[in-house]
């Protein structure tokens, strides 16, 4: 189980949060997506539940934050979201398009995700409608939850769990995007890196930064950050 299966779930709540506040005849884009991860995420099959509020609303925008528990109430993270408002409502609100059943990818993130990420954290995604938002632009938590799985590419089998992810939205996500995952720290305890996206141009569209961290404090053994 991937930190990054609370990506779009995440993305969505915040999201509506804020719309729920707009004005007629305006929709919203997400501009700074945050996450930190408080639990692992459940393998069960039980269900989790997302609670979204708004925090702040005015003319350019809002912020939202969020929480995901588990049974019993475990908190397994908290987030928040910046959006800004623009003109004009998506025609894909009023009239969503017919996508493909998805029954048949798998299980496992990257096959439902239909992706390939390399040893080095590296992936190219091609244009893809399922993976969209009404804006026909790669939905925000898809991006997120790519982001984190090239992270947590990088250092696999090294004991380290997603701690946290930060996103900021620079333009709209279009064409076949490219993830350049860059290390900035590694240590024994603690791990940074960011995955830039950009477009065919080149052009960055999105960066985040994800923080891994060890769940064994500094009394188990030697470690350093």
């Amino acid at each position: 189980p991937s930190a990054a299966g609370l990506g779009v779930l995440l993305d969505d709540v915040l999201g509506q949060a804020v719309l729920a506040k707009r004005l007629p005849e305006q929709w919203s884009v997400t501009t700074e997506l945050n996450i930190d991860f408080t639990g692992p995420v459940p393998d069960d099959g039980q269900l989790v539940d997302a609670i979204a509020s708004a925090v702040l609303i005015d003319d350019a925008g809002g912020l939202s934050r969020a929480e995901v528990s588990g049974t019993a109430s475990r908190c397994l993270a908290t987030a928040t979201t910046w959006a800004r408002f623009v003109p004009g409502v998506p025609a894909e609100v009023l009239d969503p398009p017919q996508l493909a059943d998805i029954a048949e990818r798998g299980q496992c993130l990257a096959d439902l995700l239909r992706v390939h990420i390399g040893d080095t954290g590296d992936l190219r995604l091609p244009p893809r409608a399922d993976l969209g938002n009404p804006q026909g632009v790669t939905h925000g938590g898809v991006l997120l939850t790519l982001a984190v799985m090239s992270a947590e590419q990088i250092f696999l089998g090294r004991g380290l769990d997603v701690g946290s992810v930060r996103v900021i939205y620079l333009r709209p996500a279009v064409g076949e995007l490219s993830f350049e995952p860059v290390v900035v720290h590694r240590g024994r305890s603690l791990g940074v890196v960011r995955v830039d996206v950009r477009n065919p141009a080149g052009a960055l569209c999105t960066t985040a930064t994800v923080t891994l961290r060890s769940p064994v404090g500094a009394g188990a053994g030697p470690a350093q950050g």
